[in-house]
């Protein structure tokens, strides 16, 4: 977690050079720190990335959130639309209570549907796999069109 994230290359995987920043942190929103999280999705109306973000203006702890920003599919330093609002928080007890409180950090994602030209459907579910509190797993899911409707802020 840090202040931005960035859009890096490598011609051998093992060598990064950052090419650009493409999200800060907003100052006192649920996404004042953030993280990449699953691998962007690759739909046709840009790039769906999952990231997670810290809210540190709560007095008594971090809260960790998940919020969807859509880059541009051939500029993914371009953004496209960013969530105003997170499209997960916790509420669980299982995200509320355990090694790190207040927790959910989405890591993996799996798209069910994909069209000929390697596109996720947008009307294809998507499982959203996250830590709870650092203890557990859980899955969240949704659609490829409403996890967009989302960084639309519709």
């Amino acid at each position: 977690s840090g202040s931005q994230i960035c859009l890096s290359s490598s011609h051998d995987l093992l060598n990064w050079a950052r090419n650009s920043s493409v999200i800060s942190g907003r100052h006192h929103y649920w996404d004042e720190l953030i993280g990449a999280g699953p691998p962007p999705l690759k739909t046709s109306e840009g790039w769906l990335l999952v990231y997670h973000g810290i809210a540190l203006h709560f007095q008594s702890s971090n809260i960790y959130q998940a919020g969807v920003v859509l880059l541009d599919l051939r500029n993914p330093a371009k953004v496209l639309f960013r969530s105003k609002y997170n499209i997960l928080e916790p509420r669980e007890n299982y995200e509320l209570i355990g090694q790190v409180p207040n927790v959910v950090f989405p890591s993996g994602a799996i798209v069910e549907e994909y069209d000929d030209n390697g596109f996720a459907n947008s009307d294809s579910p998507v499982k959203i796999y996250y830590g709870a509190a650092d203890t557990c797993i859980g899955l969240a899911e949704s659609t490829i069109s409403e996890l967009i409707a989302m960084a639309r802020n519709e």
